[in-house]
């Protein structure tokens, strides 16, 4: 308390209380006692309480409002550090001061004998004749109004401290402080960092602010700003020292307040992406890629989030204002409401719902959090002081029993099983994941085993901090729920139980999450229950996850682990330990593995935003931009320092496309270490930034684009005498007539052809392409397609004899010809076999083959995670890869080869280029003649009566594909590449 005792143990008040009547003085007294005595009772004695109740409620004094002598010491200290610092930027002349308090701000103003006149406006009469009676200063006045309800001309200076997050528009209410302001007058504002005072900890406060945040919003508004940041009150010598406000960098986890200093109003307006889902965490961090596709697609909006778990968006660089759900949009808003979206499409993935709802395109499919320093810091904390055996433990498995809800909770006998066999392994240790309500090891009748190698994180762990602790595991196991979310942000391997929800529709999709669902036919009643409905069992009880099995549970996780390199944890315990200070190594984007969508240390908002990249590379683990919005650090020469080749890219493909992903993001993505990688246009809009041709070293045009270039684009790109690349993985100019885009192409071919001569370089992938092109260029380069086994991971068991085998075909609806060849054959196939046979077709089919009984067929994505996923999760045994002979299709890619060996089904293709090049016949695939029924007829017969031998050239071809064309493997092939253009 900021209240002393003098040497008779008598309490004694500061003078500031000498205005107040001796009546309301004794409550004063009375307050302070019980407030000490609920502190530390044995200390204290109550004596001479008067029992008269207050005169207004001691609350509107107390409750985010200071009043020296009634909050704690170093809250005081805050506030007056902050209103001497404010005292001393301000102007000659008129002040005012918006949410005034009671006053103790507008006497320190006051000791500035240049102030003419001082305003205080405070919307509590309370707190308005308390500090009227406080400051005797005839140039004093205290207005009881809102800010937007005073008129009376404008001021010199106008100061607001810790009052925008609390109001529910940001922007609205910094549009009435400068309406305040003499054009050439000043603003001092001030608001708390998000870590220490957000939404989610204080329920008065409506917007949640990071540095960024911040900084973007006053760069907004105004000309001219400076913006200071405050160190925490617990940090330093005494309270006074350490609270100090500053101008430069520092640790983030010692920074609790920012304060600018602003001039020159900007009379524009705003531009804004209103975002809301209001409740279910899980649910809400799946808007996380609705809110970065948003962000760049919309360089020049604001993008506004509203929802009540705003602890979801902590640090999360593609927001512009954090909102809780009190957030009301204005007419000119785009708004996109994704409440309710999910519960009213239950039979689509969460994020197609949310994506139908949005009006700009889904350029991630994956979502993110973003764990500070600080939450790595008590993660590391805790697996110190449990005493976690660090020698012998390799493996963390992440363990959340999910009390919370009930009707999707595993038995707890179940649980004990799993958990007994898991601990026999001495390299496994526990990480016990949960909230508030959910069981701890405690709760359960958990091994001893098992418990001497724990760490515990349930009930005293903030949701950032379970972030980064399920960020150490190698592999969660969960019930469907929020937590299996955290981990997809994270990226961490993870095996969910599902009964209620169908896996489909909540997995990520980038296949890091292996669904087990329940052995019961009323599995997947979530989508019969009204929109509206909380997800219960109708049966009143989960029972059915009875069915799922310890042992299949534990068979998937040893799969899993299997796959994993030993040690990852302790690399990042290493990791952190060297790089305390450094918020972007400790990111979860440069620690994790994962994917982001358009720029490798690139712009964050398409053109508007530069960010700086600080990768780190360890075993099998992947970098990734970090996201961040600070400029890029500054760098030498290449090939000197930090310097990086550059890499600007012109296309017209979406990056999550197969041909964007694969040809050129995702090696960028392996390669991070090595160079920067910038997207020079807007799929969407087809706009450009011709100033990346300035910063880049290599300049690469991808596909149809050169059609698409503008002739001032055309002529600078030929004056920057830097290398140009041309990649294509089609010959575009020679399509089949059969081809859907024929025409398309046609009418672009002169352009295409006339701009190959131009380039310097052309990357393609197949030999027999650049065979093909030689005779329109000399200097071509193979670039082989590789997968990321990521995206592909291994099969969690060997298919064995079952009642049906699956055939199917996956690719684009543009292969519907090439399809039809096999029609005559899977005809006589269905006849044959009957009900030992499915058919499933994924993204293309004709209509004679979607007849065929049980056909099933899955609409093509475009997007190449999400396809990859539904590819896995097919279920296809054997996989079709007909061809018409054609020059546009010899020069194809094996692409499908790769593919189906890796969700380990054996392929049959036709014997061309793209497919005789890399398949050994009848030992990682069969092939046959395009047009010959017989042939397609018998290998399709060989693979469905003789198990054996269809999965021992799955098996062939998978082992390699993984050992030989993945991108953990061959990316090197695409730096010599580069490299050598700069020689």
């Amino acid at each position: 308390m900021g209240i002393l005792f003098n040497g008779e143990g008598v309490l004694c008040f500061p003078s500031l209380f000498k205005g107040i009547a001796d009546e309301g003085f004794a409550q004063y007294a009375a307050e302070i006692w019980r407030e000490m005595l609920s502190c530390q009772p044995s200390n204290f004695e109550l004596r001479q309480i008067s029992t008269r109740d207050f005169p207004f409620d001691p609350r509107d004094l107390t409750i985010e409002r200071i009043m020296p002598g009634l909050r704690d010491y170093a809250t005081v200290v805050h506030h007056i550090n902050r209103y001497a610092f404010a005292r001393d930027q301000l102007k000659p002349g008129r002040v005012l001061d918006c949410a005034c308090g009671t006053g103790y701000g507008g006497s320190m103003v006051l000791n500035r004998h240049d102030i003419r006149e001082y305003v205080g406006v405070d919307v509590s009469p309370v707190a308005v004749d308390i500090a009227s009676s406080l400051v005797a200063d005839e140039r004093a006045g205290f207005i009881p109004k809102p800010l937007d309800k005073v008129d009376d001309g404008v001021y010199d200076s106008v100061i607001s401290l810790e009052t925008i997050e609390r109001v529910p528009d940001p922007h609205a209410f910094l549009r009435d402080l400068i309406e305040k302001m003499h054009p050439e007058g000043r603003l001092i504002l001030s608001l708390p960092e998000e870590t220490w005072h957000g939404s989610h900890l204080n329920a008065y406060h409506l917007s949640n602010w990071t540095h960024d945040r911040f900084h973007r919003m006053v760069s907004s508004f105004f000309e001219r700003y400076k913006v200071y940041r405050q160190r925490l009150s617990l940090l330093g010598p005494d309270t006074f020292r350490a609270s100090t406000i500053f101008d430069g960098l520092e640790d983030p986890r010692q920074v609790e307040f920012f304060i600018a200093v602003c001039e020159k109003p900007k009379r524009v307006g705003i531009s804004r992406v209103v975002i809301q889902r209001k409740m279910a965490m899980g649910d809400v961090i799946w808007t996380t890629p609705i809110v970065e596709s948003v962000a760049r697609s919309c360089p020049d909006h604001q993008v506004v989030v509203s929802t009540d778990h705003t602890e979801v968006f902590m640090g999360n660089p593609f927001v512009d204002i954090l909102s809780t759900a009190q957030f009301q949009p204005q007419k000119n808003d785009i708004v996109v409401d994704l409440n309710w979206a999910y519960e009213k499409r239950r039979e689509r993935h969460i994020l197609e719902a949310y994506a139908e709802k949005t009006p700009f395109p889904l350029l991630t499919c994956r979502p993110c959090l973003y764990p500070s320093a600080s939450a790595y810091q008590k993660v590391f904390d805790k697996i110190q002081r449990a005493d976690l055996p660090f020698k012998e433990v390799e493996f963390l498995v992440a363990i959340h029993l999910a009390a919370t809800s009930p009707h999707r909770t595993w038995p707890q006998m179940c649980w004990n099983t799993l958990l007994k066999a898991l601990s026999c392994d001495p390299k496994i240790g526990f990480l016990w994941i949960g909230a508030n309500k959910d069981w701890a090891p405690q709760d359960v009748d958990v091994p001893g085993a098992v418990l001497a190698k724990s760490v515990n994180f349930v009930r005293c762990s903030s949701l950032h901090e379970t972030a980064a602790a399920i960020g150490l595991a190698d592999v969660l196991i969960c019930p469907d729920g929020g937590i299996s979310h955290v981990a997809a942000a994270m990226g961490t391997p993870t095996v969910m139980l599902y009964n209620m929800a169908n896996p489909m529709t909540r997995v990520s999709l980038d296949g890091g999450q292996v669904p087990i669902w329940v052995n019961a036919p009323c599995r997947g009643c979530l989508k019969d229950l009204p929109e509206r409905a909380a997800p219960l069992c109708k049966f009143g009880h989960g029972q059915c996850m009875e069915t799922i099995s310890p042992e299949k549970v534990l068979a998937t996780v040893n799969q899993i682990l299997r796959h994993c390199v030993g040690g990852k944890w302790k690399r990042k315990y290493n990791l952190f330990k060297e790089s305390r200070q450094s918020r972007d190594v400790l990111s979860s984007k440069t620690i994790e593995s994962g994917y982001s969508a358009l720029s490798i240390n690139g712009t964050v908002k398409s053109f508007k935003k530069e960010e700086e990249k600080s990768s780190v590379v360890t075993e099998r683990y992947l970098p990734d931009e970090s996201k961040t919005r600070s400029s890029f650090r500054p760098a030498g020469p290449l090939g000197h320092g930090p310097r990086k080749i550059r890499i600007a890219v012109y296309s017209s493909i979406n990056p999550m496309e197969a041909c964007g992903f694969l040809r050129i993001w995702r090696p960028a993505m392996a390669l991070s270490e090595y160079l920067e990688l910038k997207l020079g246009t807007i799929p969407s809009k087809l706009a450009c930034d011709l100033s990346l041709m300035d910063w880049a070293d290599i300049i690469i045009v991808q596909r149809g684009f050169p059609s698409q270039m503008p002739k001032l684009m055309l002529e600078k790109l030929m004056n920057c005498h830097k290398p140009i690349v041309y990649e294509t993985d089609d010959i575009l100019w020679d399509l089949p007539d059969e081809h859907p885009e024929k025409y398309c192409f046609d009418s672009i071919k002169t352009q295409l052809l006339n701009f190959i001569p131009l380039a310097t370089a052309i990357t393609v992938p197949s030999l027999e392409m650049k065979r093909t092109l030689e005779p329109l260029h000399s200097n071509i380069f193979v670039l082989p397609n590789f997968l990321d086994t990521r995206l592909w991971t291994p099969k969690y068991g060997q298919k064995l004899d079952k009642e049906a085998v699956t055939i199917g075909f996956a690719g684009t609806p543009s292969h519907v010809e090439d399809l039809a060849l096999t029609e005559e054959a899977l005809m006589e196939i269905c006849l044959k076999f009957r009900e030992k046979v499915k058919f499933v077709f994924l993204g293309c089919w004709t209509k004679r083959l979607e007849q065929l009984p049980g056909a099933r067929k899955c609409k093509f994505s475009p997007d190449y995670i999400k396809y990859a996923q539904l590819l896995r999760l097919s279920g296809i045994d054997i996989g079709l890869a007909p061809l018409r002979d054609h020059p546009f299709n010899r020069c194809k890619s094996n692409i499908k080869w790769l593919e189906y060996s890796a969700v380990g089904a054996v392929g049959i293709y036709a014997d061309l280029p793209p497919y005789s090049s890399c398949v050994v016949n009848h030992q990682t695939g069969i092939l046959v003649s395009e047009r010959e029924k017989k042939e397609w007829i018998e290998a399709l017969e060989t693979l469905i009566v003789d198990s054996e031998k269809r999965n021992g050239i799955a098996s062939a071809a998978y082992h390699e594909v993984m050992d030989h064309h993945t991108i953990q493997k061959g990316v090197r092939t695409y730096l010599d590449v580069w490299k050598s253009l700069l020689r």
